[in-house]
């Protein structure tokens, strides 16, 4: 129990103590997912406090996603994470993750060109070179979600140098190459992962995933400037759909 730290002479509340030594350690990696945590006579034991302390503490790592109880057997770490609108985020990625104390990364994991025949069916048409770029993002190295970057290399050469991983995609479009002004279409579906995707998410081969592929094209003319294809696991995530007027947004909550 060494990760745990309680200081009986500050006004932080006892339970929060706790709570958030058991989280720290859970996030940096010191307390490993499926591992058993101290029972609460064992903590009350060493460190002199109530049981209604450590039971609060408890549930509210447990509201958290971040331990689990199973009857008979103890309590388990379990790092299922619930976290809200990453995919239609307002204040964006970064400041969402870390709102519920995690730390955001993100890793582009390959770079390459794809002729014609490698492409997805809808890119196949266009008879161009692709980059695919993908990128993982975490927080703190728990994987959220995964990002395929489909871009005609005609219109963005250098793309794979300028592109980093933690480069805003938008910005570098508008800013890089003085692309602004697209129309946006979104589309969602839930898929099985296979062997590469949950290996790259970290869970188990056909769990459900959100899929969601976002299309760039120009108002005008409809031509084609940006090809996205997100993964979102679905044992973090959720879609929730709002009804406003004749219309119906759906806003995933990771």
């Amino acid at each position: 129990m060494n990760y745990i730290h309680l200081n009986k002479f500050i006004t932080t509340p006892l339970y929060l103590q706790l709570k958030n030594s058991i989280k720290n350690a859970i996030l940096t990696g010191e307390l490993k997912d499926k591992e058993r945590l101290p029972t609460e006579e064992s903590i009350c034991s060493v460190f002199n406090i109530s049981r209604p302390v450590v039971r609060q503490a408890y549930n509210e790592l447990i509201k958290e996603g971040l331990i689990n109880r199973v009857q008979g057997k103890g309590t388990f770490v379990q790092k299922r994470l619930m976290i809200s609108n990453l995919m239609y985020t307002v204040k964006g990625y970064m400041s969402e993750v870390e709102d519920v104390g995690l730390v955001p990364t993100s890793t582009i994991i390959s770079k390459e060109i794809l002729k014609t025949e490698s492409l997805p069916f809808e890119l196949q048409t266009l008879n161009e070179d692709f980059y695919l770029i993908k990128r993982i993002r975490k927080g703190s190295d728990i994987p959220l979600f995964l990002e395929y970057f489909y871009l005609p290399v005609k219109k963005f050469m250098n793309f794979e140098n300028l592109f980093s991983d933690n480069s805003g995609f938008t910005n570098l479009l508008k800013n890089s190459y003085g692309y602004d002004g697209f129309e946006i279409k979104t589309s969602m579906s839930a898929v099985i992962a296979d062997e590469i995707l949950a290996e790259l998410l970290e869970i188990n081969i056909d769990d459900p995933i959100f899929k969601f592929v976002v299309i760039s094209q120009k108002r005008e003319n409809e031509e084609l400037y940006a090809y996205k294809v997100s993964y979102f696991p679905g044992d973090k995530h959720q879609i929730v759909i709002i009804e406003k007027g004749e219309k119906f947004y759906g806003i995933h909550k990771d």
